[in-house]
């Protein structure tokens, strides 16, 4: 896995789970998770929902929506789709 290999993911405090489970399991071990990076899709929105409501981080990528683009433009509101307390970062930013 590509995680494994990363430093940032070496941290004492960094959990990374490897056997398959079934989905609410998953959502399960997701929403117990103290902070959360979460990815594009309703599973990891709910699950960063979840852990969003206490005192957890939740980090998504600002960038995943081209709002330029023809089909995002005018329908895409970036603040229905995350919440304010989520920290989004972008490329830009890891540079």
């Amino acid at each position: 896995m590509w995680c494994t290999t990363q430093a940032l993911f070496q941290a004492l405090d960094v959990t990374i789970i490897r056997e398959p489970h079934p989905a609410g399991m998953d959502m399960a071990i997701l929403a117990s998770c103290q902070h959360l990076i979460v990815s594009v899709g309703t599973f990891g929105w709910w699950a960063g929902f979840l852990v969003g409501r206490g005192e957890g981080r939740v980090v998504y990528f600002r960038d995943q929506f081209d709002m330029g683009h023809k089909i995002n433009r005018g329908n895409v509101v970036l603040d229905d789709y995350f919440p304010e307390q989520w920290h989004g970062i972008s490329l830009a930013d890891l540079a």
